[in-house]
């Protein structure tokens, strides 16, 4: 591992025990999830980790977050003080590192993993996809308002980034948005229907799977150390990622995170 991976192990195993000592359930989703599978831990190149919390104990984590006073690693949810914060969804970050992302308004952090909550979005995967529509709608919105401009991205994108910061101040305010968009998530929940999604986490319809598929979280082996993924992962990295198993193209194989500046030893709290 690298020193940054290590560091991203130790978030996840002080994440695991908290979950653990509360009764959260949780599972690693995404490519920590393919990461596991296919490389019992990091995909090489990667430099993030992705949890998944069903709904109920998402809000939860939320109430807990804020009696959490370790030294070392401290929670962040949307809309609790912090009206710089871009996301949709909570982090957990080490406190004792610095981390500045490109965003529309670069943010200062430490380094984190990524925790979103996870919805319920139907019961048949065609109702589940008719109530996509208005949340990708209003997602995709959101993402205009508050992501930067990046070179790696097509013209047209970035066009469509510069019209939605003109348009959308005329009608909603970001802030507003993103309360639209939380209470189209939490319309169905998790427990109650058959299919499944992480809403937030840009996969698209993709995304939507059978509740199956994660199941009861399941120890898996992460970096040496044991976590909770998915009780059936070949079934959800099939719908995610198709012939999982193969290595992507050399080219491909890069961090796709805008990263502005990184000290993996001091506390971004101090810079």
């Amino acid at each position: 591992m690298t020193k940054q991976q290590n560091k991203l192990t130790n978030i996840l195993k002080w994440f695991h025990n908290f979950c653990e000592k509360n009764g959260i359930r949780y599972y690693i989703i995404a490519g920590t999830m393919l990461g596991a599978v296919r490389h019992k831990g990091f995909i090489p190149w990667d430099d993030d980790i992705d949890v998944g919390v069903p709904r109920k104990d998402y809000e939860k984590l939320r109430l807990l977050s804020s009696q959490n006073f370790d030294k070392n690693y401290v929670f962040e949810f949307p809309g609790t003080n912090n009206k710089e914060f871009p996301y949709l969804f909570a982090k957990l970050y080490d406190k004792n590192t610095t981390l500045v992302e490109k965003q529309r308004y670069p943010i200062k952090r430490g380094i984190y993993i990524d925790i979103f909550p996870l919805d319920g979005v139907g019961n048949t995967i065609e109702e589940s996809k008719v109530n996509y529509k208005p949340f990708y709608r209003l997602y995709k919105l959101r993402l205009a308002i508050t992501t930067a401009f990046l070179k790696r991205r097509s013209l047209k994108k970035n066009m469509v980034v510069f019209a939605g910061r003109l348009i959308s101040p005329l009608f909603v305010s970001r802030h507003r948005l993103a309360s639209k968009i939380d209470k189209l998530c939490k319309r169905i929940d998790f427990d109650d229907a058959d299919y499944v999604c992480n809403l937030l986490g840009g996969a698209g319809v993709s995304g939507i799977v059978p509740k199956e598929y994660f199941g009861v979280p399941t120890p898996i082996e992460f970096e040496g150390i044991t976590v909770y993924g998915l009780q059936n992962p070949d079934l959800y990295l099939k719908s995610m990622y198709k012939n999982y198993m193969e290595l992507p193209p050399v080219e491909k194989q890069v961090s796709l995170h805008d990263v502005l500046e990184i000290d993996l030893d001091k506390p971004f709290e101090e810079n």
